[in-house]
């Protein structure tokens, strides 16, 4: 996994004048992804292929045949296993739909009507502009339960023993202080880290990426610019990041749901001096209280 989940993106994904950063809205597949989908699904629902035909018996001839029917067993199974695998990818495009079974199934029939009946599936893309609008309110409604529950975590570890709530909103909680210096905005630091959901799980460490990671404090998500300059080196804590300070309502890399509160255990190996950066802005609000965060 890339290290992507602390650094932020570039200054051009930035919404202006205050705005919130804009949903993710769906992307055009290809007509050959439409027409793979379209397939893979028709197959599901579609009777069975025949059995192919037994070899015949004994012989040369038996033989050959033999072994045509089963490299088209083993070339038909790496076929369906290929399938499958592009389903499951494009089903990613259905994610932030956040459908229901009863959803999917409307969805599936869709997908093999368009598939059968092409001509008679063609008013489907009158439909573009509300499906914008739904997918762009149920991420919305997701981004804010998963607000809701990062903000009871945070307020959990916020009553642990030697924890400090900051005036940002992130958790502060040192583990082993350190005997160094402190950083400042702009300098290089040298530190080993894990990041970790709500639900315990490990989304990235910098075990994954050769043991360590060096980064300009400045030009990584707010809540570890500000965290960092609490340590001192040799010093180990746990920055727990609500999603105003992490990745907001876009989320990250498909592994960081939109509203995610991240935890973070990070150890502060080295400093060395770098020129100071610009301040960052605090993220704007956004309707119905929740926050985006506006990566650099």
């Amino acid at each position: 996994m890339q290290t992507h989940t602390i650094r932020h993106q570039p200054l051009h994904a930035r919404r202006s004048h205050g705005r919130r950063a804009p949903f993710r809205v769906p992307r055009a597949p290809s007509a050959l992804a439409c027409a793979a989908l379209g397939l893979l699904i028709a197959a599901a629902v579609a009777p069975p292929a025949l059995a192919a035909a037994p070899a015949a018996a004994g012989g040369t001839a038996g033989a050959s045949a033999a072994r045509s029917t089963a490299s088209a067993h083993a070339a038909g199974a790496s076929d369906t296993a290929a399938l499958h695998a592009l389903g499951v990818l494009l089903e990613r495009q259905l994610g932030d739909f956040q459908l229901t079974e009863s959803e999917f199934r409307a969805v599936a029939q869709g997908f093999a009507d368009g598939y059968r009946h092409p001509a008679e599936a063609k008013s489907a893309s009158a439909y573009v502009p509300q499906l914008k609008a739904l997918e762009s309110s149920r991420m919305l409604a997701a981004s804010q339960r998963e607000e809701r529950a990062g903000q009871r975590f945070l307020d959990r570890v916020a009553s642990l023993p030697r924890a400090h709530k900051t005036a940002s909103g992130m958790v502060y909680l040192p583990i082993v202080e350190g005997a160094g210096a402190s950083p400042k905005n702009g300098d290089m630091v040298t530190v080993q880290y894990t990041g970790r959901l709500i639900d315990g799980s490990v989304f990235d460490s910098s075990a994954q990426h050769g043991g360590s990671a060096t980064f300009a404090l400045g030009r990584i998500i707010p809540c570890w610019t500000e965290g960092l300059q609490l340590m001192k080196v040799g010093g180990r804590a746990r920055l727990v990041c609500p999603a105003s300070l992490a990745y907001g309502e876009r989320g990250a890399g498909g592994v960081i749901k939109p509203g995610a509160t991240l935890d973070f255990e990070v150890r502060l190996l080295a400093v060395r001096a770098g020129p100071p950066l610009p301040t960052l802005p605090a993220p704007p609000r956004v309707p119905g209280g929740g926050a985006a965060a506006i990566p650099h």
